[in-house]
């Protein structure tokens, strides 16, 4: 695949570590010009050997202009946009719905319902111009499988952007944009490291696999998505999981 995105213009959110900057490794290694975006400062992603390029924006994505702000770099540095990949995203603390607390509710629904849909919203203009443009979201196997007591907030969030996401599908379609979502399963990412090796092991377990995922797992799926060759899936959840969902659901 090396090279297959060579020219295009790609935005990932979420892009300081984890599945984020890998796919953003990833697109500009296939020759893709990328805008990473985070609100953490720069990690200095290794692109220089790459085919493409990678170039790093820090805004926090809950700003009331970072949408705007984010497109308008764009099109400044590149005159175009292919590709969105909206990967920023919170979890919250773990709590029941007597005891959920307001501002977690809509912090966690800001950072992983409404940024998205604004990004989306704030890009279609160029995407449209692209003539091969792709949204991929970032969802959750919890929007699927039964997820665990105490988080129905992050949960509640994650089925908002898959539905978000196949009406974009049907919205966008005719100007030859895709709209897909990825459902990880457990990731070792920076975030997954705070939940300590009983969620390590909880989740191992039940990974037909036998291994927990890594963050290049679900780049994976990420690139297939935005590539020729998913030129058309549109409105699909694509479940990256070791096959957890087979087994659970």
């Amino acid at each position: 695949m090396s090279g297959d995105l060579a020219g295009l213009v790609a935005v990932v959110t979420g892009a300081a570590g984890g599945i984020g900057a890998v796919t953003a490794a990833q697109f500009a290694e296939r020759g893709a010009r990328v805008l990473a975006v985070d609100r953490k400062p720069s990690p200095g992603h290794a692109g220089a050997e790459a085919a493409g390029e990678i170039s790093f924006l820090q805004v926090d994505l809950q700003e009331e202009d970072a949408p705007d702000r984010i497109v308008d770099h764009v099109r400044a540095r590149f005159g175009a946009l292919d590709i969105l990949v909206n990967n920023a995203a919170l979890i919250g603390e773990d709590a029941s719905i007597e005891r959920f607390s307001l501002d977690d509710l809509r912090c966690i629904f800001e950072v992983n319902v409404i940024v998205p849909f604004r990004l989306c919203a704030a890009a279609v203009p160029l995407l449209k111009r692209s003539g091969r443009g792709r949204i991929v979201n970032i969802g959750s196997v919890n929007s699927i499988m039964a997820p665990k007591a105490g988080s129905s907030v992050y949960v509640a969030s994650k089925h908002a952007i898959a539905g978000l996401t196949k009406a974009l599908a049907a919205e966008l379609g005719p100007y030859g944009i895709t709209s897909n979502y990825v459902l990880p399963g457990p990731t070792l990412t920076p975030m997954s490291a705070a939940f300590g090796d009983s969620w390590r092991e909880h989740y191992a377990s039940r990974v037909p696999m036998g291994r927990l995922l890594e963050p290049g797992d679900i780049a994976g799926g990420i690139g297939f998505l935005v590539g020729d060759a998913g030129a058309m899936v549109n409105g699909h959840g694509l479940a990256v999981d070791g096959g957890m969902l087979a087994v659970l659901t």
